[in-house]
Order: C-alpha cells, then structure tokens, then sequence
C-alpha cells in the first residue's frame, strides 16, 4: 500500500508521519489487495488563532476504480489523523461492499469472471 502524507500550514514531524503510517495502515490493512494509493492531508484551518483547526483529510484510491473520502477535525493532529483514518476504512469497507453488490461479476482487477458460473449462481441450475 502505497501511502502519501502532506501538510499544508503545518510541520509533519517524523513522530507525527509514523503515527500517521500506523493508524492507516491499522485501519485498511485488509483491504491492501484493492487499495492502489492512499493520500493523508494535515492542515492547521486557523493557522495561529487556535481552537478546533486541525483537519486530517485521507484519499483513499481503490482498484481497479473507485475510491473513498474522508476528512476529520480536532485540537490535536494526532486525534484528527486516528480519527480520520477509522472513518477510512469504514468507508473503503462501505465502497468495496456497495461494488460487490453492484458488479459482483467484477474480479479485484476489474476483470469479468466465469459469466457461465456467475449465471448459475444467479438463477440456479435449470434443467
């Protein structure tokens, strides 16, 4: 799994970069087979003022097609990017399951199946 983190008003520690490695890589470990790349944003929304302004915004981009987005603010970038990167993976689970029931004629490449196999397990066997 191929992940990317960036900042954008904020310094990413390295303390800060492998939290963020550990909690995604928690969170979407069992859907690496399908995942193609993953992006974690961390910007500081109110920049000196304070208050709530840590946003962790996680791309998610699936194979063959498809993807999840997801985005979570709190005090502390920590928090935000713990928090971001569970509601990931719920969200991969959710678009991974809605493709299956959609296209279930569709391997993880994208690629069509037994058709003959698929239709059996469809409408049975008739004879």
């Amino acid at each position: 799994m191929n992940v990317q983190l960036r900042g954008q008003g904020t310094e990413l520690s390295m303390a800060l970069r492998a939290h963020a490695e550990r909690c995604v890589a928690f969170a979407l470990r069992r859907f690496a087979r399908r995942i193609d790349r993953v992006t974690v944003w961390l910007e500081d929304v109110n920049g000196p003022r304070g208050g709530v302004d840590k946003r962790c915004r996680i791309t998610v981009r699936l194979r063959p097609n498809g993807g999840a987005f997801v985005a979570k603010s709190a005090t502390d970038a920590y928090v935000a990017i713990g928090r971001a990167a569970g509601r990931a993976g719920a969200a991969v689970a959710r678009k991974l399951a809605w493709m299956q029931e959609t296209r279930p004629d569709l391997d993880e490449r994208g690629k069509s199946g037994d058709r003959l196999a698929l239709l059996i397990m469809r409408h049975g066997e008739e004879g």
